[in-house]
């Protein structure tokens, strides 16, 4: 049977499902996707991972923690695992939520007829979708320059590489193809035309709670890397969402700490200035 087909890239070595990563799941089963889910670095799932992936019909694979998210997808990307898809989204584990129901996000998303669609849009380097939640239609991912991305040995690169050869390379590969890409939210302000920002990490609260984007980055609840208040906020809108900081907590204390330059004074000094601005003025609007 035709049906939207999800591929799901999870870092877990010891195969379990978080609280948090099994309401994401279900909320995507409840959108009509059959999901196909990676365990990254994981050789055996217990009872419980099974258990609910076999209630849920989900199909489990188990591979190498090797290329990241894209090297994921890439091994995802056969006729088996594909058969019948009418769209092809690829998702991850880097997100937390959505704190919200998820079909309303989704029918924005096709309700933009573009080829690619994503949650987020960037311009930093060059215009692009985020990669942590990319929704394409079949002919489009099927185009040769989009196929010649999931067939680099993303395995062999390192996360720098795969940014600029996956996620970057997305957006070259559609503008070859002359494919239309579309985000659910894009930032608008004048100061990015200059500065190119991650709206997830200074408008994340904004996002939530005016229902652009449901998810929050793991890695600024991980490290906050530009010190953005967000410790309240993030907990009562855990709790209003019925999803459970605590347990949040104890799963990002398994993930692994990313090694990575400390962003300069004045750039987290920048952030946490438009953060502010973000949350007491409400003057920041992203494109519907």
């Amino acid at each position: 049977m035709s049906q939207p087909v999800c591929l799901f890239a999870l870092w877990s070595p010891e195969g379990i499902l978080f609280p948090h990563q099994t309401h994401y799941l279900s909320e995507l089963k409840s959108c009509g996707f059959r999901i196909v889910l990676a365990f990254s670095g994981a050789i055996c799932l217990p009872y419980e991972t099974l258990a609910f992936c076999n209630e849920h019909d989900i199909e489990t694979v188990l591979r190498q923690n090797s290329g990241l998210d894209f090297g994921a997808w890439s091994d995802l990307n056969t006729p088996a695992y594909l058969r019948d898809a009418t769209e092809i989204l690829l998702t991850n584990d880097s997100i937390v939520g959505p704190f919200a129901p998820l079909a309303p996000f989704l029918r924005r998303l096709r309700e933009k007829q573009a080829d690619i669609s994503g949650m987020v849009g960037s311009r930093l380097y060059r215009p692009h979708l985020q990669s942590w939640f990319l929704l394409f239609k079949r002919k489009a991912f099927d185009r040769p320059a989009i196929q010649r991305i999931f067939a680099l040995p993303f395995a062999n690169m390192s996360r720098d590489e795969i940014i600029w050869h996956g996620e970057l390379g997305i957006a070259a590969a559609a503008q070859a193809e002359k494919l239309t890409l579309r985000a659910l939210w894009h930032p608008n302000i004048m100061i990015d035309r200059w500065f190119p920002l991650n709206p997830m990490h200074f408008q994340w609260e904004h996002l939530i709670t005016d229902s652009h984007v449901p998810f929050v980055k793991a890695e600024l609840l991980r490290s906050n890397p530009f010190n953005v208040p967000m410790r309240q906020a993030w907990k009562n809108i855990c709790h209003a969402s019925g999803l459970s900081p605590e347990e949040i907590q104890k799963w990002l204390e398994t993930r692994p700490q990313r090694v990575s330059p400390a962003p300069g004074l004045l750039r987290r000094l920048f952030y946490q200035t438009l953060a502010f601005i973000d949350r007491h003025a409400g003057r920041h609007q992203g494109r519907p």
